[in-house]
């Protein structure tokens, strides 16, 4: 075999070679395709699907019904083992129909889709708590006689009160009368006051059926809303001096403890920052909008709840102040008072001063938010021996401090100090506890006059008029045809014992 024969051969082996390379690739190519072709087919089928689910439905069309002549095709058994059965046939499209059939489309509606149960948990309910029931009769209004007019200053009626009074006016009276009424008199008892300002409806509906039998010269009733209203407005012009005296106390309270060294003992700084500022925000509250407030429960829990936190501050005072006493009676009994027991009793007494002065803020607050509480109905079965027990604890502590300032000055007069030590640093130490004890108690009388006031004023209760005690007969009088006046008097005790 020559050089060319062998050329020939590497020449037909490398073209076979390529041939079946080439077959293999396109083999492969057309598997790729065939796979792309039927897994686009489901993808084509639900677009169509959804844009046949988006648009008008097609006219039906009837499927061709097949010949009765034709045969089904016979295939073997091999046939049909080798062979897999044709797919079913996809039907072609509905024609269009005419454009002048779908000039106007019109989409149909979707159905909104229901939430899951999970997603209805999520949500959570809005309840609404009803108005309380309207009580129709609650208190007689009468004529005034001349006699009836209110003898305080003029109060300015609110938007209720004046579209009462216009109701009033604006309602025909059995007899007839020439005249418009322009004063009607309402006789409020001071036992009923504050329960008709709450709109307590158990009270309300009480005092309503008293007055099923009315009083001479009947024309009209007000409602448990205006009666509402109405004491409440009463009840502010009652309590006004109280309750500025209680936010200027609050006020002078916070000035007092912005004033305490950077490190207060016994309560924690921010604790008693907090209180304060949220107490004198209620005091506040209640002296610009007490009628506003005094039926709004939400408003007398959180004073409740401030009055509550105000006790556990005091609780939590009595204990190192009595421990800080013992300590300083110990050391003024000392046989030798020198140079270490003044240095010694100048520290506590430091500390003590600080620990009172922090004692005396906490106190006033609780004797404010007493005050407060009662203003708004919020008596507390517990609250007289409360304050009863503040009170005692602070005479005693008066009582004890005086002895022992006493005793630490007797035993200052007659304090030695060593050779060795300096003169002038022990006459410093001196003169610096001297002081102290001169300051010594100056915050607890204060704090002690204004818990006592306190549990006075609890134990008196609240409405409590200044003259007769009965309540007041509040004469509503049209000033110009659109605003109104309202004046006040006391009650006299038959006018009260007619009013129940």
């Amino acid at each position: 075999m020559n050089t060319l024969d062998t050329g020939w051969i590497l020449v037909v082996g490398l073209a076979l070679f390529v041939a079946w390379l080439g077959w293999t690739v396109l083999r492969s190519r057309r598997g790729r395709q065939k796979t792309q072709a039927s897994s686009e087919v489901p993808a084509a089928a639900k677009d169509t699907a959804a844009a046949g689910a988006s648009a008008l439905p097609p006219a039906p069309v009837q499927a061709p019904v097949p010949p009765a002549t034709s045969v089904a095709p016979t295939t073997s058994v091999a046939a049909t083992t080798s062979v897999p059965p044709p797919a079913p046939p996809i039907a072609a499209p509905a024609p269009a129909p005419p454009a002048d059939a779908i000039a106007a489309p019109v989409p149909a509606p979707v159905p909104a889709a229901a939430p899951s149960p999970r997603a209805m948990e999520a949500i959570p309910p809005t309840r609404s708590r009803p108005p309380p029931p309207r009580i129709e009769r609650v208190l007689a209004v009468h004529r005034p006689s001349g006699e009836d007019e209110g003898d305080g200053a003029s109060i300015p009626l609110s938007p209720p009160l004046a579209e009462a009074l216009a109701a009033l006016a604006a309602t025909p009276v059995q007899p007839p009368d020439d005249q418009v009424p322009r004063r009607f008199a309402i006789a409020l008892p001071a036992a009923a006051a504050l329960a008709v300002a709450r709109a307590d409806q158990a009270q309300v509906r009480s005092l309503a059926a008293a007055q099923e039998c009315p009083p001479s010269r009947p024309v009209q009733w007000l409602d448990s809303t205006a009666a509402a209203e109405l004491a409440a407005v009463v009840l502010a012009v009652e309590a006004a001096d109280t309750l500025r005296d209680v936010a200027g106390e609050m006020q002078q309270l916070k000035a007092m403890h912005a004033a305490l060294p950077a490190k207060p003992v016994g309560v924690a700084d921010a604790r008693l920052k907090a209180l304060l500022q949220e107490s004198g925000r209620y005091a506040r509250d209640a002296r610009d909008n007490y009628a506003g407030l005094v039926g709004r429960t939400s408003f007398r829990e959180r004073v409740d709840e401030a009055a509550a936190r105000a006790s556990t501050a005091w609780d939590e005072l009595k204990e190192p102040d009595d421990r800080r006493r013992s300590q300083l009676e110990t050391l003024s009994s000392t046989p030798r008072f020198g140079e270490v027991q003044v240095e010694r009793a100048r520290a506590l007494l430091h500390e003590h001063r600080d620990a009172q002065r922090v004692q005396a803020i906490v106190v006033r607050a609780v004797a404010a938010m007493a005050w407060l509480r009662l203003l708004l109905g919020q008596r507390a079965a517990d609250e007289r021996d409360v304050l009863g027990g503040i009170e005692a604890t602070l005479r005693q502590a008066v009582e004890h401090d005086a002895v022992l300032r006493t005793r630490l000055q007797s035993a200052e007069a007659g304090a030695r100090g060593d050779p060795y030590v300096g003169r002038g640093e022990f006459e410093a130490n001196r003169a610096a506890l001297r002081k102290l004890l001169d300051e010594l108690g100056g915050d607890l009388p204060a704090a002690l006059e204004r818990v006592a006031l306190a549990r006075s004023a609890v134990d008196r209760g609240f409405p409590a008029p200044a003259a007769a005690g009965e309540g007041w007969l509040c004469v509503l009088r049209a000033v110009d045809g659109s605003a109104g006046e309202l004046r006040l008097r006391p009650l006299a005790p038959a006018e009260a014992r007619a009013a129940h």
